[in-house]
């Protein structure tokens, strides 16, 4: 049995730490986020949080419909949200939203 420990140490160790030396494979994941009519939400966002449109970003989805990724922020109270418009079915989802942002502007904007 001696003779074989080595061998077991060995092929463990490459088991364990090979595991580590792969990376993640991509997965779908649901986000936490809250959907609804488009023109209520982005109202919602200028009345109750006095946010603008910061950044735009269209494309289109797996099922064709386009769609649009914007930025909001408001500068007097540094709040944030990014939302996701599908225009062909005029929903909008928050993706991501939250307060204390930093806005980082490129050399050559």
């Amino acid at each position: 049995m001696k003779k074989y420990v080595p061998a077991i140490i060995l092929t463990w160790i490459i088991a364990f730490w090979g595991g580590f030396l792969h990376a993640q494979e991509p997965f779908n994941a649901e986000l936490p986020m809250t959907c609804g009519d488009g023109k209520n939400i982005i109202k919602g966002l200028n009345e109750t949080y006095n946010e603008e449109i910061v950044f735009l970003a269209a494309g289109v989805n797996h099922r064709g419909d386009d769609i649009f990724h914007s930025m909001w922020i408001s500068n007097d109270n540094k709040t944030w949200t990014f939302l996701v418009l599908n225009r062909n079915k005029n929903i909008v989802c928050v993706i991501a939203s939250g307060d204390n942002y930093q806005l980082m502007v490129p050399d050559g904007i």
